[in-house]
């Protein structure tokens, strides 16, 4: 045994890339708070359609827009200041990061006023009035990724030092509030988390009496019927299932920890390896699936939701099998298993979910029994 292998206590697993408070947060700094506060309301009205956006500022004693509830009026999913009576739509007390990361969980961006709290990412503004501001807080210029020109296009000498890459770095004139939104617009498109694909395969198949996902229809096994259909879709193909299952495939293969967790048990052990990716489940007995259904999900898809979903017109609910469920469902429907829930649908129903109607609803047919093979078969010639 190597005496000096470093002893670890717990285990590690991958985590989902975050920062303060959010996958995507973003400091102003080095401007007069109004100002920020100004162009951040801008930028919530532009983006708060495509994005869940937060808000975070100091309660300042002379607040320079004292109308709080603007911020939510302009479409932030969540307006948070240093003092506790701050309008907000969620209670949110926040005493630590594990907190912030909690409440902050359906943000998909929060911006924040720089001149009084920190953020993964930064915008500089070049204000000559705070210049003796910014250079005190030097040391918050970690990953700059545009320079605001306010009143000078001179850095002070102290900030220059920590952007090496500063002529490199896009910079706009505070005025030109359309093409910082459409910057910050960009830099969100570039971070929309990858699509991948994970086929449900490890149900007992207790009613059909054989393996739905080895079935044959049309001289094709379904799954890999599905998996052809799905790889020119997404980014990589999965497939959930036991380990004592003996499926024949090329997929990589993610094995269920909890036995008898059902679906739901299966979507978050996915996220439990890949959290930072989006995933676009699909159960087995789907036979009738084809690249038209799936054309029209993909390109429903709203990062804004927790999870985009068909919705059922005769039960008025989402179809749960196959959605794409967002890296902020994970935490969503771990918190649903806690309280002892394992129905993907009633998380569906119960979180911020984007449903559209199916162009054709009978290829969400969902086949269980003999005499349900028996009709798919016949459907598909």
């Amino acid at each position: 045994m190597d005496s000096h292998k470093k002893h670890t206590k717990h285990a590690k697993i991958p985590r989902r890339s975050l920062g303060m408070y959010a996958s995507s947060e973003i400091a102003f700094i080095g401007a007069k708070c109004g100002d920020i506060q100004n162009l951040t309301k801008q930028i919530i009205s532009n983006l708060s359609d495509a994005f869940q956006i937060g808000y975070i500022d100091a309660d300042h004693a002379s607040f320079d827009n004292p109308e709080k509830g603007d911020y939510l009026e302009e479409g932030a999913h969540v307006f948070l200041s240093d003092k506790n009576e701050t309008v907000t739509l969620n209670s949110l007390n926040t005493s630590n990061q594990f907190d912030q990361h909690i409440q902050f969980n359906e943000c998909d961006l929060v911006l924040v006023n720089g001149n009084h709290f920190e953020a993964q990412h930064q915008i500089l503004f070049l204000d000559s009035s705070k210049a003796k501001s910014i250079e005190k807080r030097v040391n918050r210029l970690t990953n700059v990724l545009a320079i605001v020109e306010v009143d000078t296009t001179i850095i002070p000498s102290p900030v220059e030092d920590v952007i090496p890459n500063q002529h490199n770095i896009s910079r706009f004139q505070y005025k030109d509030t359309q093409a910082i939104k459409q910057f910050i617009a960009s830099w969100m498109a570039e971070r929309k988390p990858v699509l991948n694909a994970l086929i449900l395969a490890g149900g007992k198949s207790t009613r059909m009496g054989e393996n739905k996902a080895t079935m044959w229809y049309q001289d094709t096994i379904q799954i890999e019927r599905l998996t052809t259909i799905l790889q020119s879709k997404v980014e990589s193909v999965f497939v959930s299932c036991r380990q004592d299952q003996d499926i024949k495939t090329d997929l990589p293969k993610l094995y269920d920890r909890v036995q008898g967790a059902g679906p739901l048990g299966a979507i978050t052990n996915t996220f439990r390896s890949f959290p930072n990716q989006a995933w676009l489940v699909v159960a087995c007995d789907l036979p009738l699936l084809d690249s038209e259904v799936l054309d029209q999900l993909i390109s429903s898809r709203s990062v804004k939701h927790t999870a985009t979903a068909f919705l059922n017109e005769e039960t008025g609910f989402a179809e749960p099998l196959i959605t794409i469920w967002e890296p902020k469902s994970y935490l969503r429907m771990l918190q649903f298993e806690a309280l002892g829930f394992t129905c993907p649908r009633k998380v569906l129903i119960n979180s911020n979910t984007h449903l559209i109607k199916p162009k054709d609803s009978a290829k969400l047919m969902n086949v269980n029994t003999p005499e349900e093979y028996q009709k798919a078969s016949k459907l598909l010639g």
